[in-house]
């Protein structure tokens, strides 16, 4: 972008010997990504924006998205804080945050391809257990060998004889099984929904 704009500097203005620096007045925010040109500071000379960000190859016509916004909505998928909260924290730092309809429409693109790849992993991964299990002669080999421990909080004592569980209001299921060269822990957190 640079040597190009250099070039483009000297062809139009070839006696000029001002210095380029962004046009901060022409910055154009896509999300978290921004597209600026370049000034002379010394004569009148302006750039055209260019893209300060990397854009997703899609097969769709129009605009493309920048990277960023998408890997913005992967990291947001893998923590407890939404796309409110993410705004919330942009503003702290005094960075402008993305609309509240662009964050959703990234999310919106996103978590259905993040959904696809889970679960061709998770089917992957039965089939290798059959796999596993086969080879290790198990009778059913869709069988999965579990160890199982429950944590139980704030018991609800007026629940007992009423569910097949101890009544609480938070329980946490821990399970470990170990069909592969590793152990996979899974936990399962519930909230008991009966009547109080």
């Amino acid at each position: 972008m640079w040597n190009e704009v250099l070039r483009l500097h000297q062809q139009e203005t070839p006696e000029c010997t001002g210095l380029l620096s962004w046009d901060l007045a022409s910055e154009e925010r896509r999300g978290l990504g921004s597209r600026m040109g370049l000034r002379c500071t010394k004569c009148t000379y302006s750039s055209m924006r260019y893209n300060l960000y990397e854009e997703v190859d899609t097969k769709s016509p129009g605009r493309k998205a920048a990277k960023i916004n998408y890997g913005l909505q992967v990291g947001l998928s893998q923590t407890p804080v939404g796309n409110d909260g993410m705004r919330k924290i942009l503003l702290c730092t005094n960075t402008p945050p993305p609309a509240r309809r662009s964050l959703q429409k990234a999310s919106n693109k996103v978590l259905p391809l993040i959904q696809n790849i889970n679960e061709a992993d998770m089917s992957d991964m039965c089939r290798r257990l059959v796999d596993v299990n086969t080879l290790r002669g198990n009778e059913s080999p869709h069988a999965i060998p579990v160890q199982c421990d429950g944590m139980y909080n704030n018991p609800l004592y007026s629940g007992v004889g009423q569910t097949f569980s101890i009544p609480s209001s938070d329980e946490n299921e821990t399970m470990l099984h170990a069909c592969f060269s590793k152990s996979v822990v899974s936990s399962c957190l519930g909230q008991d929904n009966q009547k109080q």
